[in-house]
């Protein structure tokens, strides 16, 4: 988005991400270990074509946002909006770089190919940074998804065999007063 602002032309980057869970969310409650599974891992391939400022962003540390980034599931501030932790740092870095270098969208790299497939595009690097981020949200969703539906068929289960087991003594008991019944009246 761009405004003029007094003769300045000034950027602003916004970005919503409701996609992300707060990181407490991930981790497991008790009784709940499939919550805390790992990610799929980033492939090299992936890596190489559609994150691959992933792996030139830096911390001060000389440590890379991709080795950061993949194998982290995506997680957001207290309030579910924003990323945290890693995913923030690499963000700001990618921002900082599209900032001080105005001129990255006409590198040939960030070009798009003509037979480019959908879900394929090239990214900025800000992009990069959250398109990886939705995808990480994603895949924790549907793990958790089906994490909660395994949970509640396991409970579903156990419900059914208590139900069982309480018909069983029901049964047993009226036999057992059925038995005294008719010791009574012999």
């Amino acid at each position: 988005m761009e405004f003029a602002m007094a003769g300045r032309r000034q950027t602003f980057i916004a970005v919503l991400l409701l996609a992300g869970l707060p990181a407490d969310a991930l981790r497991p409650g008790p009784g709940q270990p499939c919550a805390d599974s790992a990610v799929k891992p980033l492939s090299e391939a992936d890596a190489a074509k559609r994150f691959f400022m992933l792996s030139e962003l830096v911390d001060g540390s000389g440590v890379s946002c991709l080795q950061k980034l993949r194998n982290l599931k995506a997680s957001t501030d207290s309030l579910g909006y924003m990323p945290d932790g890693a995913w923030a740092g690499c963000l700001k870095k990618a921002v900082d770089y599209e900032v001080w270098n105005k001129a990255w969208p006409l590198q040939p790299r960030f070009r798009q190919a003509p037979n480019t497939k959908p879900g394929e595009e090239i990214q900025s690097p800000a992009g990069q940074v959250i398109a990886l981020f939705s995808e990480r949200a994603a895949e924790t969703q549907l793990h958790l998804e089906a994490c909660l539906h395994e949970s509640e068929e396991r409970e579903r289960q156990r419900s059914a065999a208590s139900a069982a087991a309480l018909a069983q003594k029901r049964a047993q008991s009226l036999a057992s007063l059925l038995q005294v019944r008719m010791s009574k009246v012999s």
